[in-house]
């Protein structure tokens, strides 16, 4: 198969815990849609696909919305997740 009829793999290797809507395969050139939604309160999250940061809509009560074109290839969909806390006491 090849063109816009072969589906490609999406690869996790932070795992999909905390997500919804995640599929191991999209055709290229497909809309890949699905949400984050293990928030915690405190927390910087980042969004990334073979390294590329990757915009990422948050809404109170529903999460990230990650939203991407599925290229022509197999990817490695990667997060971070970082605190926002820090100690000002000195």
């Amino acid at each position: 198969m090849t063109g816009l009829f072969r589906k490609y793999r999406v690869s996790y290797p932070d795992g999909t815990d905390g997500f919804k809507g995640t599929k191991e395969r999209y055709r290229a050139g497909a809309r890949v849609r699905f949400r984050f939604e293990n928030v915690g309160t405190d927390t910087d999250y980042s969004f990334y696909a073979d390294g590329k940061k990757l915009p990422a809509l948050y809404r109170e009560g529903r999460g990230y919305l990650i939203r991407f074109r599925m290229p022509d290839h197999d990817i490695e969909f990667r997060y971070t997740a970082s605190s926002s806390m820090f100690n000002n006491e000195k």
